[in-house]
């Protein structure tokens, strides 16, 4: 059995468009975080990390980080907890501003903004989200959430690279460089989407097709049902390369992210990164 999806009806959900088209297109990446996030991610420790904690009890989140929206007014300390202080020191190596800022300097298509020099270009705001899954393991996306007046376009690069729930409060050095790694290649994958659709070459449409993944939606849906089950339609594929797809999905960009609200964007997945893929 299959759950679906759709648009139809639904008045928060919104279709991603491409960006405003212009002749500037200067890009500056900020180092604060977006006001327009998924429901339910809660930021850790001021980083750009964001985590998107299951329906079940997690011993790293009881320990760790008190689930609160990002959207909150509520502030919570965690540098002043020991534990973690270590983890953060531990997650050093994913400099995720750094890592995106230099991959942008390799663009020459893309003008990089100096701070205040911006007018008339873009904000792009660097995440990785780090979703704990019903199956005890971590999944981690790359997403660059790109901003110009009212329009928002939300880019994600699922990593290929998972973290099993009993190592996830302390990642081996290996692993973090790794990840490090996946994450320049990443943003180096977004960078070459974001820059195709600001020139209006990515495909508005392409082929229609139902699509779903647990980087997408990894709780239980109500706490019982396998997340496997939660395909979404009226989904884009607008670029095939074999084994990767880009895929424009619709969604509500502000909606509780273990319940879809990472949906709404433009995703780059490794077809092995899909439980559900079939073409309308």
């Amino acid at each position: 059995m299959i759950i679906v999806l759709s648009v139809s009806g639904c008045v928060s959900i919104q279709t991603p468009t491409p960006p405003p088209q212009n002749d500037i297109t200067k890009i500056e990446v900020a180092e604060d975080f977006p006001t327009k996030l998924p429901d339910g991610s809660a930021q850790f420790s001021h980083s750009h990390l964001f985590f998107v904690h299951a329906d079940q009890t997690s011993e790293f989140f009881a320990s760790l980080v008190v689930p609160v929206p990002f959207v909150t007014d509520m502030v919570v300390d965690y540098v002043k907890d020991s534990a973690a202080e270590k983890y953060e020191k531990q997650m050093q190596p994913l400099r995720i501003y750094d890592i995106v800022e230099g991959e942008l300097a390799t663009h020459d298509d893309l003008q990089q903004a100096a701070n205040g020099d911006n007018k008339f270009g873009y904000t792009l705001y660097p995440i990785v989200f780090i979703e704990e899954c019903y199956d005890d393991v971590y999944r981690l996306s790359l997403a660059l959430q790109l901003e110009k007046d009212d329009w928002i376009g939300r880019y994600y690069y699922h990593l290929p690279t998972t973290i099993q729930s009993e190592h996830i409060q302390a990642p081996s050095p290996a692993t973090l460089d790794t990840v490090a790694k996946e994450l320049r290649v990443g943003a180096h994958e977004l960078l070459e989407i974001i820059s195709r659709d600001i020139r209006g070459k990515l495909p508005k449409k392409g082929t229609s097709a139902k699509v779903g993944s647990l980087f997408i939606v990894g709780s239980k849906i109500s706490g019982l049902v396998s997340p496997n089950v939660l395909a979404y339609s009226n989904a884009q594929i607008i670029d095939d390369k074999g084994s990767s797809l880009t895929i424009r999905i619709p969604g509500d960009p502000t909606g509780k992210a273990k319940s879809g609200g990472m949906a709404f964007g433009v995703h780059y997945f490794e077809k092995s990164q899909l439980h559900t893929l079939e073409m309308n």
